[in-house]
Order: structure tokens, then C-alpha cells, then sequence
């Protein structure tokens, strides 16, 4: 039975109720149902411990989680591979930027229910896929979703709550907004949506057993077959409408295109790893901002900072802890031995937090001045989806200042707080208005 499942008279023997593709029902909240294994509830002094990681050594051999005491995990995430695990900004960038000793192949043997994405592929391979699939997620492109109906559907989830005074931004707005603005640039039916949303938690969620994770993965990849022959007969401006229409040219050399293996693999890759990153960091950054009143009140009087307050959130609680890299062969990276073949693990909220880069950098201060972070990546697997998820993130926070005046903690709501150990998010966001 998939966690946060509730038994009802139709569960099936294969873990789950029935539902529209044969597995979900109403009974299962995607909700409470994420983050079992890596993220809510784990590690609540995970700075303090990085710190003192950090500042003991830039690289240390170990793997995150055996650093916090929880080498159980080690196993499922890792198998039996040698590890290492960077804490400096410097390590870390040196990693992400040098693909030739630190290749993203590591990531084949943890999708493979995903299919073949770029996640797990190095140049030129990789090169030519990101050439095929940027075009359909420019600055221009999304800015242009924000205005068309990006809003629009962010005022609509506000309006469910607006005249209440009170909300739980966290699980009423922040965690279904990111899911609804990717699963409409994909062109999945506002009806399939709920049924989508669920299966690409349980695929996603490494807590459960394969059987379930697999079967969700089998269903979203039927219905975006049948979005695909959909869109063949009838092209539109979706995301598979243009990822089927994708066209690289090259010089003396026969035109690519990508594949309907490709696209189902892209699209069921994006569209829950993209939006839990987005939910995280809206929660994270509005919970810097309201814990900070000064501060607030300066993004809410000048919005040029939400930009600014934006990034500053996401250096300062980096919604993904942590990235993989497969050592090529034996080396050395800021005067440790690594083996060839091993993984390293780049600890991105510890270099997002490297005092040789940030003074205080353990505060949320959106007057810093700026320093690109590492929340994104860096080098040539830096997110695809950059603009989409700063334009997602910017129009929410707008929205929020917009419609909620006097925006403000609820005071009554007990201890709040980011959490997490592999991901970082304010769980609880409890907020009152006038």
C-alpha cells in the first residue's frame, strides 16, 4: 500500500485503490505522501552539521547521509559504490563544471523506470539533446506563460482561500501551483490532472517498494504515448507539441529529431522533478521573507527585489541538497584521492553556504550583494528549466503580496522551520492577512 494511502473497499493487491489509470483514488494525497525517506521530517540541524563539515574540509570521503548517522540509506541510493562528498563552493563547482572526471552517468541506474533523459548523459550526447529541448523553455517563451495564463492560474488558487484571512501556504498554495503550471505547458487535460499528480509522486518517492513506483511510471508513460498521437494529428504550443517538432541542424549532417521514447522519457522526468523543486523553493524563500518583517515589507514596497529575494531564498535553503556525479577514473580534488568509479556526492546547501563566498551567510538577507549560487547547478547540466522555475516562483510570490494584505507568520502556529536532509522545505507555512 503506497504511504499515505488509506485502506478502502477497492485497494488491488498490486498497491493502490483503483482510479482513472488503474491504481489511485481520491483516499491518496500526494501530499502527505511525499517525502517519506529523504526530505520532511529528517535532519532539522542540517546546517549546523554541514557547517562544521565545511569547515573542517572541503571534501571528505563518506557519502552525506553516513555523515548525519543515517547510512541505511546509503544502500538504497548508492548501492555499494566508494563515495566521497563535497562541502566547499569551490569543490562543488569544480565538479559540476568538469564533466570529463565527473560524469552524470551515475543517474542511469536510478531512473531507469524514467527512461533515458539528459540527466544521465555527458557531451556531446548531452549537448544535443539540451539543443533539441531549449528552444521550448526560453526566457521569453515562459515570460510570455506568465502573463498569458500563469497568473491567472495563481489567482485562482488564491481565491480559494483569499476571504478566509488564514491559509497553510505550504499545502494549500505552494505545493499544487508548480504541478499545474507544468502538467498545462505539457497539455495534460485539467481532468487527468489529480491522476498525474499522484503517479508522479509515488514514482518519484524512493520510500516506497518498486512494484507500485514502477507501475505509476508504466501509466504516466501510456498517457503521454496518447498525448503524443494526439499531437500529431493536432499540433498545438504545449511542450509536446513542440518537443515532437524539435529540430537540430547540422552542417553536412542529416537533421535530428527526437524520438517518441525520448519525448515520453523527457516528459515524465520533467514534470515531477521540476515542479518539487519550484514548491520547495516558494516555501523556502517566503519563509525567509516572513520571518523577517523588514524585509518583507522592502519586497512588498519594491518589487524589483522579488527577483532579488528569489534568489537569495534559494542560496540560502537550497530546495535539493545534494547532486551525483560517477568519478571517470582515479583523481584528486582539493587534495583528496578519489577512486575511479565511485560517486561524489556535490553537497550544494553546503556550498551555498561557504563563508568564503557570503559573509554571514547563514542569514536570509535579501541586501547581500549577489553571487551567483549553486541551487540551479552549474556547467553544462545547469537547469533547463532556470527561467521557468524563477518566472513560477516570481508571479507566486507577486500574487501572494498582491491579494493577501498584511501578509504575515501566524503567530499561533507553534515552532516552524525548513527541514529536511537530501530536501529542503518549510513544510508548515501558516499565515494570516487582512
Amino acid at each position: 500500500m503506497p504511504v499515505g494511502a488509506k485502506t478502502s473497499d477497492t485497494e488491488r493487491p498490486d498497491g493502490g485503490p483503483e482510479g482513472r489509470f488503474g491504481h489511485v483514488s481520491g483516499d491518496f494525497d500526494p501530499f502527505e505522501a511525499k517525502d517519506r525517506l529523504m526530505g520532511i521530517g529528517g535532519a532539522d540541524d542540517t546546517h549546523r552539521t554541514l557547517t562544521s563539515l565545511r569547515n573542517q574540509c572541503p571534501v571528505a570521503g563518506g557519502s552525506l547521509s553516513a555523515h548525519f548517522g543515517a547510512e541505511g540509506v546509503d544502500t538504497l541510493l548508492y548501492g555499494e559504490d566508494e563515495q566521497a562528498t563535497t562541502f566547499s563552493f569551490r569543490a562543488a563547482e569544480q565538479v559540476l563544471r568538469d564533466p570529463a572526471r565527473f560524469s552524470a552517468s551515475w543517474y542511469a541506474n536510478v531512473f531507469t523506470m524514467v527512461g533515458r533523459t539528459m540527466i544521465e548523459m555527458d557531451t556531446p550526447e548531452h549537448q544535443r539533446y539540451r539543443s533539441l529541448i531549449q528552444p521550448a523553455f526560453t526566457k521569453k517563451v515562459v515570460d510570455g506563460w506568465a502573463e498569458e495564463w500563469v497568473r491567472g492560474m495563481v489567482d485562482g488558487i488564491i481565491d480559494g482561500f483569499v476571504t478566509d484571512k488564514r491559509a497553510e501556504l505550504s499545502h494549500q498554495f505552494a505545493f499544487d501551483f508548480p504541478m499545474r503550471v507544468i502538467a498545462r505547458a505539457a497539455g495534460v487535460a485539467d481532468e487527468d490532472f489529480a491522476d498525474f499528480h499522484r503517479d508522479s509522486v509515488i514514482m518519484f518517492n524512493q520510500g516506497l517498494a518498486e512494484e507500485p513506483r514502477r507501475a505509476a511510471a508504466e501509466r504516466m508513460g501510456t498517457h503521454i504515448e496518447a498525448m503524443i498521437r494526439a499531437r500529431r494529428d493536432h499540433p498545438g504550443t504545449d511542450l509536446v507539441s513542440v518537443l515532437l517538432g524539435a529540430e537540430l541542424r547540422l552542417p553536412d549532417r542529416e537533421s535530428q529529431k527526437l524520438t517518441d521514447e525520448e519525448v515520453v522519457s523527457f516528459v515524465r522526468l520533467l514534470i515531477p522533478s521540476g515542479s518539487q523543486t519550484v514548491y520547495r523553493g516558494i516555501t523556502n524563500t517566503m519563509f525567509g521573507l516572513l520571518t523577517l518583517p523588514d524585509q518583507l515589507d522592502a519586497v512588498r514596497n519594491d518589487r524589483s527585489l522579488v527577483p532579488v529575494a528569489i534568489e537569495e531564498g534559494l542560496r540560502w535553503e537550497s530546495p535539493v541538497v545534494t547532486t551525483v556525479r560517477r568519478i571517470t577514473g582515479q583523481t584528486e580534488l582539493e587534495g583528496v584521492d578519489l577512486p575511479a568509479d565511485g560517486a561524489i556526492n556535490v553537497c550544494l546547501a553546503s556550498g551555498n553556504r561557504d563563508g568564503s563566498r557570503w559573509d554571514h551567510a547563514e542569514e536570509f538577507d535579501i541586501h547581500r550583494p549577489e553571487h551567483g549560487h549553486l541551487s540551479f547547478g552549474a556547467g553544462p547540466h545547469i537547469c533547463l528549466g532556470i527561467h521557468m522555475a524563477r518566472m513560477e516562483m516570481r508571479v507566486a510570490i507577486e500574487c501572494l503580496l498582491d491579494r493577501l494584505p498584511g501578509l504575515r507568520l501566524d503567530s499561533g502556529a507553534g515552532t516552524l522551520g525548513v527541514t529536511g536532509l537530501y530536501y529542503r522545505t518549510a513544510d508548515r507555512l501558516p499565515v494570516i492577512w487582512d
